[in-house]
């Protein structure tokens, strides 16, 4: 099942969070690589609006990674309640 998300006004197709959480991931390091840029030619306005962007597409990986570790851990729950 494929679905469409959003990330800096962009939109992009993925068939899994897991697939999501690597396309942040990605577009993270992009992001942190091009204000890097920015800021060793001298424009440190440009750079803190990519570090901006780079900040909040961490946020997002951190809450889809928390996501997946919560439906991990309940999966492991149920499997162990269903074995008992």
């Amino acid at each position: 099942m494929k679905r469409r998300v959003t990330i800096n006004k962009r939109g992009y197709t993925v068939s899994s969070k897991a697939e999501e959480v690597n396309l942040l991931k990605k577009l993270q390091q992009e992001a942190d690589d091009q204000a890097a840029i920015a800021k060793g030619l001298g424009d440190e306005v440009l750079a803190k609006r990519i570090k901006k962007s780079a900040a909040k597409i961490e946020t997002r990986v951190q809450a889809q990674e928390s996501r997946l570790a919560r439906l991990l851990r309940d999966d492991e729950e149920i499997l162990l309640l269903l074995s008992a």
